[in-house]
């Protein structure tokens, strides 16, 4: 019975192994097809262009970082840009994100008005 229990947590311990190899190699992959993802971006040409209009200044640097990447790419599709800015936007260092910090911050806050009923 107690040789029953140790082959059981001999085969669980093999195959979490197994499973946290499989994740390490999944996360490599996962890196490399997003590469390439932003590089196929950057190169589709032929996709129509869209309706585009220039945002707000917002509180989120993400969101400023991507309203001037659309507008530099503005040959992409929404949801191309978006993938392609969020790859470039976390392979950035803090410095490249500073100016973008800084808009987030100077940023106007928006409250919502509500009328009274």
């Amino acid at each position: 019975m107690e040789q029953d229990n140790r082959e059981i947590k001999k085969e669980s311990k093999k195959k979490h192994r197994l499973e946290s190899k499989l994740h390490r190699v999944s996360d490599q992959v996962r890196r490399t097809s997003r590469q390439q993802m932003v590089q196929d971006a950057k190169e589709t040409e032929n996709v129509p262009k869209k309706r585009f209009r220039v945002g707000k200044i917002t509180r989120n640097p993400f969101f400023n970082f991507l309203r001037e990447f659309r507008t530099l790419n503005n040959n992409l599709s929404v949801i191309a840009a978006a993938k392609a800015a969020g790859a470039i936007w976390r392979s950035m260092d803090q410095d490249q994100k500073e100016p973008y910090r800084k808009q987030a911050q100077n940023a106007p806050k928006f409250r919502r008005t509500y009328r009274h009923y």
